[in-house]
């Protein structure tokens, strides 16, 4: 089987994975998660082995060590993931709430049950958000404050969408210097809900900027500088050194 037509396999099967899990109870899902956590720690050793194929091919093909880090599997990371999956487990369900319920005269019975939605990371500008927040077609508002536009493009959006009634809860996949812009943003604004994160096991990521003590993410939260400007300054001697081979330093 060619690459191309297991992915067409891996889409198909999850899109009739999709039906059945949205018929599953909170109970079952959480269940399942648990499940999976339980095997992601059951596996290490087998998982571990195949990652070590893939960073060893990854290094033969010339990958940056940024990118190989962000392969390479360990021990802890793995227990990480298992955590994490876990977490996801405590916090309440948001599908399925329902929202209102009532009974037609013919006695069929109606219920309107909430399933929220959260997009806005491939939008851009004021205008990329205002339609879809205005028809009330999202629940969260995420834009990525890297490429919406700049802050005051992403204020006015958050803004728009305090009017009616959304949270914000900012797309971030970024170095500390976008992190703590972002951090700086969502202080800023009334309807601030979460901000997203993916870089957490990036072993340098707190050394790319001076002024703020690491680790910058802590239990979860952010403790926004006070200083001038973002509070922190690049640490270009770290930043060189994991530059993507190829790329210039902003010269």
């Amino acid at each position: 089987m060619s690459i191309e037509e297991q992915i067409l396999d891996f889409g198909k099967r999850a899109r009739a994975a999709a039906r059945a899990l949205a018929k599953l109870s909170t109970q079952q899902k959480n269940d399942a998660l648990n499940a999976m956590a339980d095997k992601l720690v059951a596996d290490a050793d087998t998982i571990l082995a195949a990652n070590a194929k893939d960073v060893s091919r990854a290094k033969a093909d010339g990958l940056s060590d940024a990118m190989i880090d962000r392969l390479t599997l360990t021990p802890d990371r793995l227990a990480k993931m298992a955590d994490g999956i876990r977490q996801v487990t405590k916090l309440p369900d948001p599908v399925g709430e329902v929202i209102r319920e009532w009974t037609r005269p013919n006695g069929i019975k109606i219920s309107k049950v909430r399933v929220p939605i959260a997009t806005g990371e491939n939008l851009f500008l004021f205008e990329g958000f205002q339609e879809i927040i205005a028809q009330h077609a999202l629940s969260v508002v995420t834009p990525d404050l890297q490429k919406v536009g700049g802050l005051a493009i992403a204020q006015s959006i958050a803004q728009f969408a305090d009017v009616h009634g959304m949270p914000v809860a900012p797309h971030n996949i970024s170095s500390p210097v976008g992190t703590l812009a972002a951090a700086h943003f969502c202080a800023a604004i009334p309807n601030f809900l979460a901000l997203e994160f993916h870089a957490s096991d990036v072993p340098f990521w707190n050394d790319l900027v001076e002024g703020q003590t690491a680790p910058i993410i802590r239990d979860g939260f952010i403790v926004v500088p006070e200083k001038p400007g973002l509070g922190v300054t690049l640490n270009e001697e770290v930043a060189r050194k994991y530059v993507r081979k190829g790329e210039t330093f902003f010269e």
